[in-house]
């Protein structure tokens, strides 16, 4: 449950970083772009994202630790000393250190995918910006490497993928809650069984003591990713477990409705004053509501 909600401690809403990659991935995703060297750039970026993102690192991990009876951990790659400093660990070392938890366990090929698309020499190039496109040919300096137009789409179109699939695996397993239930707590909780707290319309978003069967001297609890107005809703009511839709989520939608039903011969006046009045009320309802 922790593995998918990603406790990281006590933080308020608009700090989940993989929240903003999921949004950039799906923003850029549907991208028409004609001019190839452009095309080819962005998506190497997206790429260089996908790789650098902690997240999918840390899902991994508790999904293996879990396997093998351990309990969630909310940083399984601390990080490590380098001279002075203490910096993050590079995502060839954390490769490293997932396949041998999954070799453990004859769970190398989960990782497959992931092996796949790694390139230690691509990457560096990229956030280095030490490589070229030429002819649809990806051309790396340090090393001198080359890969063919056939090559470079390939690594694009793997890359995409394992994360289109991994996003569709994470999100599908957050869905799959559609009511509150009840579920068992390790003895450290206090508490044998506790209670998810489910948004309409979208999933798991918290777990919480179920104060009907609470032991006596227990201390209730709550944890989970909750929007400001949702955590006002469940202190005034702690039998409070299925929240409303998301009121962001119903803001975009009322505005894409307007938007649909524009004329498309007036769309092109998105950026007169009265649209531009609807912009200004969409972001301030959104701002409200998160």
């Amino acid at each position: 449950m922790f593995s998918l909600l990603g406790i990281r401690g006590l933080q308020g809403p608009g700090w989940d970083t993989f929240e903003n990659t999921i949004q950039i991935f799906d923003s850029i995703s549907p991208l028409k772009i004609k001019d190839e060297f452009s095309k080819i750039n962005l998506h190497l970026w997206v790429y260089g994202h996908i790789i650098e993102a902690s997240e999918p690192y840390e899902l991994y991990a508790n999904f293996l630790r879990i396997i093998d009876g351990q309990r969630y951990a909310n940083n399984n790659f601390p990080d490590k000393d380098r001279g002075k400093c203490k910096v993050h660990q590079f995502p060839i070392e954390k490769i490293e250190t997932l396949n041998k938890l999954a070799s453990n366990y004859n769970l190398q090929n989960c990782l497959i995918p992931l092996n796949e698309i790694f390139d230690k020499d691509l990457r560096n190039s990229i956030f280095h910006s030490d490589y070229s496109i030429y002819k649809g040919c990806l051309r790396i300096r340090k090393p001198l490497k080359g890969f063919s137009r056939t090559e470079t789409y390939d690594l694009i179109n793997r890359s995409m993928a394992y994360f289109q699939a991994l996003k569709f695996l994470f999100e599908k397993s957050i869905s799959d809650y559609k009511e509150p239930k009840d579920i068992s707590l390790p003895d450290e909780f206090g508490a044998k069984m506790g209670k998810v707290i489910v948004r309409k319309n979208y999933g798991v978003v918290g777990l919480c003591d179920n104060i009907d069967i609470l032991p006596q001297g227990a201390l209730p609890f709550r944890v989970g990713k909750f929007k400001d107005y949702e955590i006002v809703m469940l202190n005034q009511n702690n039998r409070l477990y299925l929240l409303p839709e998301d009121k962001t989520e119903i803001a975009w939608k009322q505005y894409n409705r307007l938007y649909t039903i524009c004329p498309k011969i007036l769309r092109k006046y998105l950026n007169t004053w009265n649209f531009k009045r609807i912009n200004r009320i969409k972001n301030k309802l959104i701002e409200h509501c998160c």
